[in-house]
């Protein structure tokens, strides 16, 4: 999208045309007391794609109207998909993805963000809360200037507090008593470190966090292909011999 012209001919997905069949499927494996994390994002990401970045950070000046109109398209599908996710039975929480900031800094102003990202992550928080779930938010980078921002659109817990972004330490002193914290264990080391370098990295991170509650072990990022499976097979197994963390 470049233009108006282009914004009207494009073939934009429609929410009637999402399935949640796989929903369905799911409940029937599901053990007792098990619940599915239903999952989506990227309105914010989507849209910037739909211009290229560099396009993008031109149109929000240049044609502001023009960047909304895209986010409000692609939002109308996504909001409605969690709306939906949120009234169904097995999940017991949904997760949004959307990257806003890299290691050094947001991707664009928190003025923007606040404008127009964070009042529809509040949609997505209002259809959680309506039901008693959590919303979890991942979203790599920094993002110190925007923290009371997440929190006041709902969210419950972050991921994956990127290593290279931001001491896990701090972000606990910080806002760790009114949010849950996920993941921080680095997908690098799960890629190129050993069993014990991962033992060692859990072990530390339950020294630090695990007797102050609200963190959830995991990786710092969607696990790659390419991670060794011994690795993430010592992260989990030396999690689980530690026992309940913050006994």
């Amino acid at each position: 999208v470049q233009s108006w012209e282009d914004f009207e001919r494009y073939d934009w997905p429609k929410k009637e045309d999402v399935s949640y069949r796989n929903f369905e499927e799911a409940v029937k494996h599901l053990p007792d007391g098990m619940k599915v994390i239903g999952q989506y994002g990227d309105i914010f990401t989507s849209t910037w794609e739909m211009f290229g970045f560099e396009t993008f950070a031109m149109m929000m000046f240049e044609d502001p109207d023009l960047v909304d109109a895209v986010m409000d398209r692609i939002a109308d599908v996504v909001l409605s998909m969690f709306e939906n996710m949120a009234q169904i039975e097995c999940i017991g929480a949904v997760w949004y993805s959307d990257d806003i900031a890299y290691t050094a800094s947001l991707m664009v102003g928190p003025d923007f963000l606040r404008d127009k990202f964070f009042p529809r992550l509040k949609r997505i928080g209002e259809y959680a809360a309506a039901r008693g779930i959590p919303l979890i938010y991942h979203t790599d980078g920094v993002l110190w200037d925007v923290f009371d921002d997440i929190m006041d659109s709902g969210v419950k817990a972050q991921h994956p507090i990127e290593p290279k972004a931001m001491d896990i330490v701090e972000v606990k002193d910080r806002v760790g008593d009114r949010l849950c914290l996920c993941g921080n264990i680095d997908v690098d080391l799960l890629s190129r470190g050993t069993p014990e370098d991962i033992g060692e990295l859990v072990r530390k991170r339950i020294d630090q966090l695990g007797d102050r509650g609200g963190w959830c072990l995991g990786s710092s990022n969607s696990v790659p292909d390419y991670a060794k499976l011994d690795n993430y097979i010592a992260m989990v197994k030396t999690g689980l011999e530690c026992g309940r963390l913050g006994e």
